[in-house]
């Protein structure tokens, strides 16, 4: 997968094609200089994907996670492999001289999300999950210092931004921090995103915490405006309505096929919740996505009135999904949802994932990624603010990093 396919976005889905998108990358066209970037907890490189998917050239310096599966996806996008550190000992950012590290312009990163998902004890620091957070905060801080870096891209689950147990929110703590330790020209800001608001039937909201370095004094509010997608998410742009013959033998819930038979129960309650929209004429067009480990009674995280535009917030541990098409009485899709399908929700492009290789694996790292198009507006607003107060860094392909 080549930086002209991610330029063009021919793999990408239908979000690439949204007018607000559009005028981003149209903004951004005379932006050809290299960017150098560092990706922490890398995950599926989502940084490295939606700078190209900006039309600007990603020149990554260093890509660091702890997860050794995740090589065989990275490997795909990046063949300088002394770049790549992926695995529990070359990955773990912990273990890493801070000021050894490689000057960027651009630094993204999804610290463990664990200690304040609502999916776990929700320790917030006390976890020691958190730790890889402030060596985080350490090499930003480094790199701001040293006049190198100009952006960084902070991202974590709704939770960072809520108060705890003892009172304190996570949030305003390193917001805090990083007003006091970095220098005097960076501007801080936070937003919360959601997948859903960028034309992809996904419901994801996360925090994402932005810091560029501003010309004279840092502006500490900077106008905080989400740039929402015009186009309305459908599913049926992220599920396959046939499946082709070779493919439908790697699922092995076509048709509850191999489900066990609490999940073959399961199934069968949600054809019965469900009947009326399966042959409802109105509905005919449409798909609905629903975890087949729980019966329609025992939801938990769908309210009664479901919706048939976006699916539940994908994680590293599931839902665990099947496809119904409606209005056809599920002639056309009664399947589990593939790999490269919830990667398409994620945004990913449509050939990174390949079904038949370690879905389980694959599974996880999607759910652990940041979406596409929602880093892409945090980035292009960062590198939009760059491009028109510094625009003679990136004039030739051969910008050198800037320093103080």
């Amino acid at each position: 997968m080549d930086i002209a396919s991610l330029n063009t976005g021919s793999q990408f889905g239908n979000w690439f094609r949204d007018p607000v998108f559009t005028e981003m990358r149209q903004l951004l066209e005379s932006l050809r200089a290299p960017l150098s970037l560092m990706e922490l907890f890398g995950g599926l490189s989502t940084g490295h994907i939606a700078i190209a998917a900006l039309g600007c050239l990603p020149d990554l310096k260093l890509y660091c996670d702890v997860n050794a599966d995740l090589i065989h996806w990275i490997s795909q996008l990046h063949t300088m492999a002394s770049e790549i550190h992926c695995g529990a000992i070359s990955g773990d950012i912990l273990l890493k001289d801070v000021k050894s590290l490689p000057r960027v312009m651009i630094i993204i990163a999804g610290p463990p999300c664990p200690p304040w998902s609502s999916k776990g004890a929700r320790k917030s620091w006390e976890d020691s999950r958190s730790v890889p957070f402030w060596r985080t905060l350490d090499i930003i801080v480094d790199q701001a210092r040293s006049g190198s870096l100009l952006i960084f891209v902070l991202e974590n689950v709704l939770g960072f931004a809520s108060k705890q147990s003892n009172g304190t929110v996570p949030l305003d703590e390193v917001l805090q921090l990083l007003f006091e330790e970095l220098p005097s020209d960076w501007t801080i800001d936070y937003f919360i995103y959601n997948t859903k608001d960028f034309g992809l039937a996904h419901n994801r909201p996360r925090v994402y915490v932005t810091g560029r370095k501003t010309l004279g004094g840092a502006l500490r509010s900077f106008p905080a405006k989400v740039q929402c997608f015009k186009r309305k998410p459908n599913v049926c742009e992220f599920a396959r309505r046939q499946l082709p013959q070779e493919i439908e033998a790697l699922v092995p819930g076509y048709r509850g096929r191999s489900y066990s038979p609490l999940q073959r129960s399961n199934l069968r309650q949600w054809r019965n919740a469900l009947s009326s929209e399966l042959n409802g004429v109105s509905f005919r067009g449409q798909c609905i996505f629903f975890a087949y480990d729980r019966s329609p009674s025992s939801r938990t995280s769908w309210k009664p009135n479901m919706s048939y535009e976006t699916c539940e917030c994908l994680t590293a541990t599931g839902p665990v999904l099947h496809c119904f098409s409606l209005g056809d009485n599920a002639k056309s899709r009664d399947s589990s949802v593939l790999p490269s399908e919830r990667a398409a929700l994620q945004g990913f492009p449509l050939d990174y994932i390949v079904d038949d290789h370690r879905s389980q694996e694959a599974c996880k790292a999607i759910g652990n990624a940041m979406s596409v198009p929602v880093l892409a507006v945090a980035l292009f607003r960062e590198l939009f603010y760059q491009l028109k107060t510094r625009p003679q860094l990136f004039s030739s392909a051969s910008a050198s990093l800037p320093r103080n």
